[in-house]
């Protein structure tokens, strides 16, 4: 599991995949705390925020809406902005 959540490939932007999983990190309190998700189509995903002992699971429904993934990718930002210690 360690080595598949691992990222392998840089994307040229700021995130980063491994094997069928996708890295980045986000902001919280001023420290960048690494995070691993899976992305489906219509906005569904699987975030796992170690840093925080975190899982947050979207299932929305929007197929085939690039913005849709956009839209959870911000609500995810404002989810890891809000948790507390």
């Amino acid at each position: 599991m360690e080595e598949s959540l691992r990222p392998h490939i840089g994307t040229g932007d700021v995130l980063n995949y491994g094997y069928q999983w996708w890295a980045g990190s986000i902001d919280w309190r001023g420290r960048a705390l690494a995070w691993s998700a899976g992305f489906g189509n219509a906005g569904r995903r699987l975030f796992l925020l170690p840093g925080l002992d975190l899982v947050v699971v979207v299932t929305a429904g929007a197929y085939n809406d690039p913005e849709m993934g956009h839209t959870v990718g911000r609500l995810f930002q404002e989810i890891g902005a809000t948790v507390h210690d």
